[in-house]
């Protein structure tokens, strides 16, 4: 079986003769994209007939995960090239005007040190650890949310800066995915059979204090720490000031500052490696919210991560 890099290598050279006639007579490209925490190679099939309409884009490393399962070169292109096809075909997604991309435009948290070439091409800003960074929404229905990255570029042709892009992203982002909070033993309760949650020691929910923050449509929703005035509630809520426990890109756990921090921080490092996807993991570091000072502030880490630096929330209070 090959390793990736002969099997890219093997894609490149001989990808052609596995397409359709329709295919090829389309613009091919191999290129790298960058991605949340991660980059990928792609091949970019330019389906397009009209300036606005986006192609279509494979990844060869996802290419790679089929080869291994069927051990069949030619199969695992044809699959993945059979798969592109049928996507354009579905799910066709035409640009809409840039006019309405002032309401569309959402915010996400991402790491800083695991994204710096993703970072480079961006406008982004810094809150501890964790930069900043803007999508443009391009549909958001009940199927998901199809969406860009604002890049340097893009951001250029909309006439916006990065300062823009903030009190956009921040108004848009809370309007189109609203914060949620729900107690883990809810979560529990909705997602177990009765006959297992009448297995579950009565401790469990008279102490269960892990609250999980996110958004109502579950995308991206480890972005509602941004939102002072939902800490705020939350702590007012419990009486206390919060640890934050970063989940996933999607959600984080706030619990009451009564555990030892660095326990936490230790427990979300082993979970990132042995639970959570790469392309989802937010951080390694474990924050804290003053609900006097309304600050968040690194509580706990890995010891490269800087944790003497504290900071505030960039922009809710400018």
């Amino acid at each position: 079986m090959m390793d990736y890099i002969t099997f890219k290598k093997e894609v490149e050279s001989k990808i052609m003769g596995f397409m359709t006639e329709e295919m090829k007579g389309r613009e091919v490209k191999f290129r790298q994209v960058d991605k949340v925490n991660r980059t990928l190679d792609a091949v970019s099939v330019n389906f397009g007939s009209t300036a606005n309409e986006k192609g279509a884009i494979i990844y060869i490393n996802d290419m790679y995960e089929t080869y291994k399962r069927c051990g069949d070169f030619g199969a695992a292109v044809s699959m993945s090239l059979l798969q592109l096809r049928q996507a354009v075909q579905t799910d066709r997604v035409e640009l809409p005007d840039m006019t309405t991309a002032k309401d569309n435009i959402v915010l996400q948290i991402i790491n800083t040190r695991q994204n710096p070439k993703l970072l480079g091409g961006i406008p982004n800003r810094e809150f501890l650890d964790l930069s900043i960074i803007y999508r443009w929404g391009i549909q958001l229905d009940k199927e998901g949310f199809k969406n860009m990255i604002v890049t340097n570029k893009l951001a250029n042709d909309l006439g916006l800066t990065e300062r823009e892009l903030f009190l956009l992203a921040k108004e848009n982002t809370k309007r189109l995915f609203t914060p949620t909070v729900k107690s883990m033993a809810d979560i529990v309760r909705d997602l177990l059979p009765s006959d297992v949650l009448g297995t579950i020691p009565e401790e469990f929910w008279n102490d269960n204090n892990l609250w999980v923050l996110t958004n109502e449509r579950g995308i991206n929703g480890a972005a509602a720490i941004l939102y002072e005035d939902v800490l705020h509630a939350i702590a007012g809520q419990l009486g206390a000031d919060l640890y934050i426990i970063p989940s996933s890109i999607h959600e984080v756990i706030v619990t009451p500052d009564k555990m030892d921090p660095h326990e936490l921080a230790d427990m979300v490092f082993s979970i990132n490696r042995e639970q959570v996807d790469v392309e989802e993991r937010l951080s390694d570091n474990v924050y804290r919210y003053d609900r006097e000072t309304h600050e968040v502030s690194l509580a706990a880490g890995m010891p490269d991560k800087g944790l003497e630096k504290l900071g505030k929330l960039w922009g809710i209070t400018q």
